[in-house]
């Protein structure tokens, strides 16, 4: 049973905020938050929303950032990583 469950979707709306806002420590935290936890059984990565994703690549591209080593494609490559290690 999970007692907290942190919406992909919720997660980037909130993170692209704190950049916004300046909120640069909050920001660093959250960003470290998600990728630690994305796919994982607190933050489930199963959106395949298209402009969430989007959103993501804006993000990292805009604060040279990566998660699983790129800022292009990273639904794909989150998605190909997912696959590989619930196998």
């Amino acid at each position: 049973m999970k007692l907290i469950d942190y919406s992909l979707e919720y997660s980037i709306i909130a993170l692209v905020h704190f950049n916004l806002y300046g909120w640069v420590k909050e920001e660093k935290i959250f960003f470290d938050f998600i990728v630690k936890y994305l796919g994982d059984n607190l933050m489930e990565a199963n959106d395949w929303n298209q402009h969430i994703w989007f959103l993501v690549e804006l993000y990292l591209q805009h604060t040279n950032q990566t998660i699983e080593g790129t800022n292009k494609n990273v639904h794909l490559t989150v998605k190909s990583a997912l696959a590989f290690t619930s196998s």
